[in-house]
């Protein structure tokens, strides 16, 4: 599927080529390599450029078949070119029916602006409206690309401006930042758009702060990345290291690492939704007993109707529920029936349950 230019390069930078075919052909050797980098998760990269790398509409069939060997781990990333279709509409189900999580654009391989919507190619507005109808992030390569026949100028990230404006909705990461022309232009369309992310795969981590000096601010939108195994990108395991190594506080560490890419639809942490639910749960318990104590038993006992504890009743009046209860509720609380069309009940902590089973004098089976 490589065009022979684009196969060429990659032996000439990778001496382990041999590895990585062996890892295209079997997910669960690559699958031992993420366990030997201490790697949970990965996102496999794959997008649709025939003049530039050779890759065909096919790499969506392949990719999602391969990551069916642990969908928790592998995440399929598909592509879509809008100069290369029959019907892009198809090409959309189809990435729908694969179930392929991320769709990738490549503007230096595919040779088009990202906004080239604006001027007549209404196939990416295709693209970016299902996108966003249907919550899958939108992966742009901005940057430069050293693949003969790329064109670099496509790789300004300016163009996503108007993306994130006229689809405000739809997730756009910046892959690469784009390094190493284009850094400030990144950094300013993070903090202008919600829905803009970025991911630092392919940036050297020892210069990672050089090219984002103020990555704490954007760590929220960050995602770590390595670009493995394109070409100059060391093994991810020393990628990995490498950026464990930066000075930077083990929180914001952790966040790029994985709270980022953690984040839910509604773009908050695990741990702090569960914090706002635990304090949201708190607030509503503490209006609940305050409105019990102080409103509704005052308002009741303005009736002569009071409601006691246990504990408060004397012994006359304890003997009077306990009888009450016994001969006039037990005898029409609604039993559970529990058959093949009745499955067993909750039983429920700290409470009594009576399981009676039934007979019928007639009938020989028995009633449960």
């Amino acid at each position: 599927m490589f065009q022979p230019r684009a196969l060429e390069l990659l032996k000439k930078k990778r001496p382990n080529f041999d590895q990585i075919v062996e890892f295209c052909r079997s997910p669960k050797s690559f699958l031992k390599y993420l366990d030997s980098a201490g790697v949970d998760r990965a996102v496999l990269i794959n997008y649709v450029a025939p003049e530039v790398i050779g890759f065909t509409a096919a790499v969506n069939q392949f990719i999602s078949d391969y990551t069916k060997e642990n969908a928790g781990r592998l995440i399929p990333c598909g592509g879509l070119h809008p100069r290369h279709t029959g019907n892009i509409l198809a090409d959309i189900e189809q990435i729908l029916r694969l179930k392929i999580r991320v769709i990738k654009i490549h503007p230096p391989h595919q040779l088009l602006f990202p906004n080239d919507y604006l001027n007549g190619v209404k196939e990416l507005e295709m693209i970016y409206r299902a996108a966003e109808a249907n919550g899958l992030p939108v992966m742009f390569h901005t940057g430069t690309s050293i693949f003969v026949g790329a064109r670099n100028r496509y790789g300004d990230p300016i163009y996503l401006d108007d993306v994130a404006v006229d689809f405000p909705k739809l997730k756009i990461l910046l892959a690469h930042g784009g390094r190493p022309l284009w850094m400030h232009t990144a950094f300013f369309l993070l903090r202008r758009h919600p829905n803009v992310y970025l991911d630092i795969s392919g940036i050297p981590p020892k210069t990672l702060l050089k090219y984002f000096p103020r990555l704490e601010e954007i760590a929220h939108k960050t995602l770590f990345g390595t670009d493995w195994p394109g070409p100059g990108v060391p093994e991810i395991k020393k990628n990995l290291e490498d950026f464990r190594a930066l000075p930077l506080r083990e929180e914001i560490k952790q966040q790029i690492l994985s709270g980022t890419a953690d984040t839910g639809p509604d773009d908050i942490p695990p741990v702090e939704l569960f914090e706002k639910i635990q304090r949201v749960a708190h607030e509503l318990v503490a209006t609940e007993y305050n409105l019990w104590n102080e409103e509704i038993l005052p308002l009741l006992a303005r009736e002569n109707i009071h409601i006691h504890e246990v504990a408060e009743l004397n012994a006359p009046n304890a003997k009077w529920a306990h009888e009450y209860f016994r001969n006039e509720v037990f005898p029409v609380l609604t039993p559970l029936a529990v058959d093949a069309s009745h499955p067993f009940p909750q039983v429920l902590n700290k409470s009594h349950n009576i399981i009676v089973r039934a007979g019928s004098p007639e009938r020989v089976e028995h009633l449960n």
